[in-house]
């Protein structure tokens, strides 16, 4: 894990050792001034090839909290290229605190927490390379990933559920991993067999003393939707995404950490450890039992008490308030599943500095799936969300003729990533600022989504663009003729 500083330089030189190109990029990390250290191969760089290298150099302007790294050349975040980047807030920034508890020890105890943060990176892990899924979903039109396991850090086994169980959470026609064994229209079986295993867990462990415990949950599956849980315990969320704080006023003891995957194609979970302090050394001690605590969810991820809250997404606006900007000067709409774009808002090409963009995206014909996007560089407000298609020319037109129930433009979560949920003419909408110039993509995070094109490449502010340095120009890269005799032992 690395930590960062606000407005201090950051280096970091990728010595690629792989027998593949390879790039990393800082996932919701703005790139202001070096905008070719965002490491998208083909756009931003020249992919580092194997045995070569590549420093990265960029400077957190006035963000803070957590993000993470990870390889953004074909599927290797999704084959464990990735790791968490905590940017420690400055003391001067306001703190929510005081709008979970009015006690003074309590804030002091989340004050205390957030400067002890634990990361855990939370994945779907397979036992064979994405490659080999993405070959398969290239010959057949069909996605097989069977998940072995969720993991937290690397860490979980796979667990083999009872067909009983699997069949009440997910009903019939489905394997031995909870996979449905083949969808209507493909002809691709998903024959797959479970073998339980017992690694250790991941554990949180409290130290002596704390009493709240700040989680910084990182979701970088490739597949995967997840409920996050802790058995017995409430917990608040205080940083989008995954940030959350844990108070200890349970028995002391071993609690289970739970993950759930949210998507029907599996029925799966994931298991840690949440652990109180301790008098006994259990330094020792295996960890590969998951405690028998009272759950909140069942295997599906839906909750057992239908009364008990969980978080709504659509209402993390930020603290301390900041609104979008009220206009919008360009709207660019896009239909999932479409060759193209549908309409521009900008016969130039590209989009000026300081202008304000309105995304429109749509589900099409026949999509059923969810559509996890994330938008390098500036973060967007998600304003809208509705279902039965985008039929006005824009939000303005949205807004005057009868659609304003699908619209909030003045406390909307503020994110690098957003969701266009499932279903024919569901869509969403997105408003961001340019601030800075940039060449940025907004892709699916769902790895054959992605891999199969669900990307745009866009030009922000290149009319103020600064020159690209000459040795990035001139890295080798897959079109670098090397001479005939280029080393001692030719």
């Amino acid at each position: 894990m690395d930590t960062a500083v606000p407005y201090i330089s950051q280096t970091a030189f990728v010595n690629n050792q792989l027998a593949i190109e390879t790039t990393i990029h800082w996932h919701g990390i703005y790139q202001i001034d070096e905008p070719w250290n965002d490491g998208v191969p083909g756009v931003t760089q020249w992919a580092t090839e194997p045995r070569d290298n590549y420093t990265y150099r960029f400077t957190p302007k006035g963000q803070y909290g957590s993000y993470f790294y990870h390889g953004h050349f074909g599927p290797a975040f999704s084959d464990g290229q990735r790791g968490p980047l905590w940017i420690r807030p400055a003391e001067w920034r306001p703190r929510p605190y005081e709008l979970i508890s009015g006690n003074e020890r309590d804030v002091r105890a989340m004050h205390a927490a957030e400067k002890k943060p634990r990361h855990i990176i939370v994945t779907d892990w397979n036992d064979q390379p994405m490659d080999m899924f993405l070959i398969r979903f290239r010959d057949t039109g069909y996605m097989p990933v069977c998940a072995n396991s969720l993991t937290l850090n690397g860490r979980g086994g796979t667990r083999c559920e009872s067909e009983k169980d699997i069949e009440a959470a997910g009903g019939p026609g489905r394997n031995e991993r909870g996979c449905l064994w083949q969808l209507p229209g493909h002809e691709y079986t998903n024959v797959e067999y479970c073998t339980e295993t017992h690694p250790e867990l991941e554990v949180v462990q409290a130290s002596p003393g704390e009493e709240w415990v700040w989680i910084n949950f990182i979701h970088s599956g490739a597949h995967h939707s997840l409920a996050i849980s802790i058995d017995e315990h409430e917990f608040w969320v205080v940083a989008a995404d995954g940030d959350i704080l844990v108070k200890l006023e349970k028995p002391p003891g071993d609690y289970a950490l739970r993950l759930h995957s949210l998507r029907n194609e599996q029925i799966i979970q994931g298991a840690g450890i949440l652990r109180y302090p301790t008098t006994r050394d259990l330094s020792g001690h295996p960890n590969r039992t998951i405690p028998r605590t009272r759950p909140w969810l069942h295997l599906n991820g839906s909750v057992i008490n239908p009364t008990d809250n969980t978080m709504d997404e659509n209402k993390l606006a930020p603290y301390p308030p900041r609104p979008p900007p009220e206009k919008a000067d360009f709207t660019l709409k896009f239909m999932v599943k479409s060759r193209g774009k549908t309409s521009w808002g900008n016969s130039n090409g590209f989009l000026k500095n300081g202008s304000v963009v309105d995304w429109i995206i749509e589900n099409g014909a026949r999509v059923n799936a969810s559509h996890p996007f994330h938008k390098h560089n500036h973060k967007v407000w998600i304003i809208g969300q509705g279902e039965g298609g985008f039929t006005w020319k824009d939000v303005d037109d949205a807004l005057k003729s009868g659609g304003a129930q699908y619209f909030n433009t003045v406390d909307r979560p503020y994110r690098d990533g957003f969701t266009l949920y499932a279903g024919e003419g569901r869509f969403v909408v997105v408003r961001y600022k340019i601030t800075f110039p940039a060449v940025s993509m907004l892709h699916c995070h769902m790895i054959h989504h992605f891999a199969s094109g669900q990307q745009v490449i866009l030009l922000e502010g290149m009319e103020v663009m600064p020159p690209v340095p000459q040795e990035l120009k001139d890295k080798p890269h897959v079109e670098f003729q090397f001479p005939l005799r280029y080393g001692p032992l030719d």
